[in-house]
């Protein structure tokens, strides 16, 4: 990933945890400062990333990696730090998650290739900016979610009208009662699923998604139980 326009963008007392009054710098400039956080030289509140933990975090993930075989796809929106991107990605991680268009649109500028869209693509404009990045891109590796047959009509149409020359990937979203999004049952996701397949070649599903940390309330880890069991036969079923 190419990281110097970051690095190059001008700061100064505007921007929040910059100190104010003084002369502005550049970002890859900051460190050059000397300033020491226990002499409140920079005002508080403050976060800091200290450099022997996230060397350790580097270590411990490409072991895991290393030792489970797993694809990680690690949620980038809290961070929003193309510099944190580059570095999971060097660390291992399959892709990178996001959840908007505009999220979306700074990873794409900073370089990364591989994007699961941890949400429904919809909205004309998001719609139009990441067919135009498959289009324009043809090593652009994206994923979005999908829980009903009008939105799969929404962005088979789309899709078709663009003309990107492949198929716009997408994962079947399994959800639970009281949840935001996903699909409640096997029946209502085998109708997706097969909307999503007569779509072709417009759409392409790529497999099964959901999200468990809206499990709430007590005996949680048994319900997670069942929301994964809800999901591996879902996977197994479409």
């Amino acid at each position: 990933m190419d990281l110097s326009e970051i690095l190059a963008t001008p700061v100064d007392g505007r921007t929040k945890g910059y100190p104010a009054g003084i002369p502005g710098s550049t970002i890859g400039a900051i460190g050059k400062q000397g300033w020491n956080l226990l002499r409140e030289d920079v005002p508080l509140p403050a976060a800091v990333l200290r450099q022997s933990a996230m060397d350790h975090n580097s270590k411990w993930m490409r072991a895991f990696l290393a030792r489970t075989g797993a694809k990680i796809a690690p949620h980038g929106k809290t961070p929003m730090s193309p510099q944190l991107f580059d570095l999971q990605l060097k660390d291992g991680a399959w892709a990178i998650t996001l959840a908007t268009a505009q999220q979306i649109a700074v990873a794409r500028r900073y370089g990364v290739q591989r994007i699961v869209m941890a949400n429904q693509l919809v909205g004309r404009q998001a719609i139009r900016y990441v067919l135009d990045e498959l289009k324009r891109d043809p090593g652009f590796d994206f994923y979005c979610l999908v829980d009903s047959p009008e939105t799969v009509a929404i962005l088979a149409e789309a899709a078709k009208a663009a003309n990107i020359g492949r198929p716009l990937q997408v994962l079947l979203e399994g959800g639970m009662a009281g949840g935001r999004t996903g699909v409640r049952d096997q029946e209502t996701g085998l109708n997706v699923a097969r909307a999503v397949q007569a779509a072709a070649p417009f759409l392409a599903l790529r497999g099964v998604e959901g999200f468990e940390g809206l499990v709430a309330g007590p005996a949680e880890s048994g319900k997670v139980h069942a929301f994964l069991d809800f999901l591996t036969v879902m996977a197994r079923t479409v």
